[in-house]
């Protein structure tokens, strides 16, 4: 009984330091005299913490392990999130630049910031393709019906490649916008729809 509550309580301790350091990073990110998103890092901390942050800690909460295919999944949602952060970057690369302010599209310039966002979606659809092969060899059931279920997230990935096209094709602020609205709703969609159909591959 005293181990299981200690093992709560040190779960407790790490989630809760890690909450608040979402906090902080959440205020820092544009807040304070020396603003972190400002400095060339918000793609970063955008990437830990709607990545191996969100994804890992919810993982191990439900699970109390670490498996090894969870930081495929994990990396690529953060590549994914972190996507959308650099369509707004891109949007505002002007702006930034004139006022100093510094981030990865800044840093790049616009075409390599373009090839940087091309990575971003690409290697976070097939970071999450690894992580589902992985998954059914180690834990589904050899039914080939699940297993196609367990890959149904799969649909969406032409939607991410369209995207892109959209993306380089946009010139106008309301297009970035329109991109940016598309991209968040796109990674909610993957969300739910990898989460369930994993959970449906389980049989």
């Amino acid at each position: 009984l005293y181990s299981s509550f200690d093992g709560v309580s040190v779960r407790f301790i790490i989630f809760f330091i890690i909450g608040l350091s979402a906090i902080a990073a959440s205020i820092k990110y544009t807040a304070g005299k020396n603003p972190y998103g400002y400095k060339g890092f918000g793609d970063i901390f955008v990437f830990i913490f709607f990545g191996p942050v969100a994804v890992c800690g919810v993982y191990f909460l439900i699970t109390g392990n670490l498996d090894s295919p969870i930081w495929f999944a994990a990396t690529g949602m953060g590549l994914l999130c972190t996507g959308v952060l650099n369509i707004n970057n891109i949007r505002d690369l002007d702006n930034d630049k004139a006022r100093g302010k510094i981030t990865i599209p800044v840093l790049l310039g616009y075409k390599r910031a373009i090839t940087y966002h091309v990575f971003l979606i690409v290697s976070g659809n097939l970071l999450l393709l690894i992580y589902a092969l992985i998954f059914f060899n180690l834990n589904s059931c050899p039914s080939v019906n699940f297993k196609l279920i367990g890959l149904i997230f799969l649909l969406l990935v032409p939607l991410y490649f369209k995207g892109i096209f959209s993306v380089i094709k946009a010139s106008e602020r309301m297009d970035y916008n329109l991109q940016l609205k598309k991209l968040s709703l796109l990674n909610l969609m993957l969300s739910l729809v990898f989460g369930i159909s994993q959970i449906i591959s389980l049989c």
